[in-house]
């Protein structure tokens, strides 16, 4: 264009956003045209969005394969054979300590185990050295979602020092139909189904130990053979970390399938309304703007940080650094005492704000529409608030079409450092994010519901406990709400680790030293476009990463003798 203006002085100027969409010259020839020397050419309606490109699947899941990821269903598969690695047994010198979360269960497996020759305390706190600790936290009917991970992980840090260095069994009970949640439907129950993910977890920082979950269904504590199918499973069930007794009688475990996309998933349409939690940043902001070109959608972007205007007089494109600089060199001048800290939270919020007003603008490019608020993602009353609004403000149908649960945190420490806190901000910003979301939404009977899990519950991670009990459950929670409208198109991508993000060189480093493929942006967002419109497989849950085979051999070579780092799985 600047060439054709030479020889075309008079030519209108074209405004950037319109320039973004014209894909050929014939695009070219009717923009130039169409509007009268002088004129300026208007930025293009909502309704003039640019036609979506046509994706291929296969040629997709190729290129995906030739980088190492695969998508892959978690099913259920029959355990019935599966006994291996004998374990040292049990004796009546042997320290084994129940604890009395469930307290009839307790009692009622103190009793089997004794009928074995074992002496068995029941505990409120167990001892930080035992040969064997069964955690009934998880099949504690009185205990919510919170408290029963809170339980459960204070009794992994009381006895994480001696399971790391000495050995031991720590079994971990959880009640969510004896098929880690495939068949349920409530989702207040679901909610309880991390536990799972906190032995995978332990598994893995505890390598001398024998860590198992057992999922045991529905059962009486008073019918003597459930309760015997339990104490046999604890005692001589061999060494599958996630198993399952139904309530049929069966024993089962998970597995992965790497499945093709069928095509056969939701239609956008234009207009649709889509509430996203995280998206105006960072990975879920790429994945967001990629949406924005399926249809004319209308984005509500909910996330924490403030929208703080830029400083007038600096360059927009400055680092963070450079931007630090900057505000240290104004307050010198203006003669403001401020600390270092105070100057790198000032920048901070002000890239934020750049961040989610480059969102924005991309999204509106793409010919849909945005609009950011800043809320607190677990405050039921903001989010409905926010989201009213929303619906306010749409012209034609003020139905919530689509739900994108992308936001979270993770604080890495190894289970004997864990703290409460911890637990409570990351489980927080994942479960009672997506209740509060999924209260504002509900009764709109959405058409899709993503949400962002991570192959930290599929698979347990080191150093990150908290962060694979909350994406476990929020997997969980994808089961139940797919049983429950099975209609609607539910999904929990159990993502990888993705190549930006906060994924620095170092870290990438890390992950290639250890064999994990890491998701090339572009790659991770055309899959998580293609599982909306083409990706409808008979399971909500669906892993994006390597292998099994790979992430856990990934696993365990951090664990091996590596502390956590900023290396966890996104």
């Amino acid at each position: 264009l600047s060439a054709l203006r030479e020889t075309m002085p008079e030519m209108p100027e074209i405004d950037p956003a319109r320039l973004a969409e014209l894909r050929t010259l014939a695009q070219i020839a009717e923009a130039v045209a169409g509007a009268a020397p002088g004129e300026e050419t208007a930025a293009p309606a909502l309704e003039n969005a640019p036609p979506v490109p046509t994706v291929d699947t296969a040629t997709f899941e190729t290129s995906a394969a030739e980088l190492g990821l695969f998508r892959q269903t978690v099913g259920i598969e029959d355990a019935s054979a599966s006994f291996a690695r004998p374990y040292t047994l049990l004796t009546n010198n042997s320290r084994i300590e129940i604890t009395d979360h469930a307290g009839a269960l307790a009692r009622a497996l103190k009793a089997g185990f004794e009928r074995h020759g074992l002496p068995v305390a029941i505990v409120e706190t167990p001892s930080p050295q035992v040969d064997l600790l069964v955690v009934t936290a998880g099949a504690a009917p009185a205990l919510g979602g919170l408290d029963m991970h809170r339980q459960a992980l204070r009794c992994a840090t009381i006895v994480a020092p001696a399971m790391t260095e000495q050995g031991g069994r720590c079994i971990f009970l959880q009640n969510t139909g004896g098929d880690f949640g495939h068949g349920m439907t409530d989702l207040a129950r679901a909610e309880t189904g991390g536990i799972a993910a906190l032995a995978k977890t332990a598994s893995h920082e505890w390598p001398k130990a024998l860590v198992r979950a057992i999922d045991i269904g529905a059962g009486d504590p008073g019918d003597e053979a459930f309760v015997s199918r339990i104490a046999r499973e604890i005692l001589f069930g061999g060494d599958l970390v996630e198993l399952g007794l139904s309530p049929s009688g069966g024993r089962v475990t998970t597995k992965l399938e790497t499945t093709p996309y069928s095509g056969k998933g939701i239609v956008l349409a234009d207009g649709d309304l889509v509430v996203v939690s995280g998206g105006a940043r960072s990975i879920t902001a790429e994945v967001v703007c990629r949406l924005a070109r399926e249809a004319k959608l209308r984005f509500l972007l909910l996330g924490r940080s403030e929208v703080a205007d830029w400083p007038e007089g600096l360059p927009q494109d400055l680092s963070l650094q450079e931007l630090r600089s900057a505000l240290v060199a104004r307050a010198r001048e203006a003669g403001e005492d401020i600390s270092i800290k105070e100057i790198s939270a000032r920048a901070d919020r002000l890239l934020a704000a750049r961040e989610v007003n480059e969102t924005i603008s991309r999204i509106r490019e793409a010919g849909s529409e945005a609009v950011y608020r800043a809320v607190d993602i677990t405050d039921t009353g903001k989010v409905d608030e926010a989201i009213r609004a929303f619906r306010g403000s749409a012209n034609g149908s003020n139905r919530i079409a689509g739900l994108i649960h992308g936001a979270g945190v993770n604080m890495d420490k190894l289970i004997k450092d864990k703290t409460e806190d911890q637990l409570r901000r990351v489980y927080a910003t994942k479960i009672d994010g997506f209740k509060a979301l999924w209260s504002a939404v509900e009764a709109d009977r959405p058409a899709f519901v993503s949400l962002f899990s991570s192959i930290a519950g599929r698979f347990g991670n080191p150093g990150q406990s908290d962060y694979a009990i909350a994406n476990e459950a929020l997997s969980r929670i994808a089961w139940s709400l797919q049983n429950q409208y099975p209609d609607m198109r539910v999904t929990a991508i159990d993502w990888g680790g993705w190549l930006g993000g906060m994924v620095t060189d170092a870290v990438r480093r890390q992950f290639e030293d250890r064999g994990v493929p890491l998701i090339p942006i572009e790659t991770g967002v055309e899959a998580f476009v293609l599982e909306l419109i083409a990706g409808q497989g008979g399971t909500p849950e669906i892993v994006f990463a390597g292998t099994p085979e790979v992430m856990l051999a990934a696993s365990n070579k951090q664990r091996d003798g590596h502390s956590p780092s900023k290396s966890a799985v996104a």
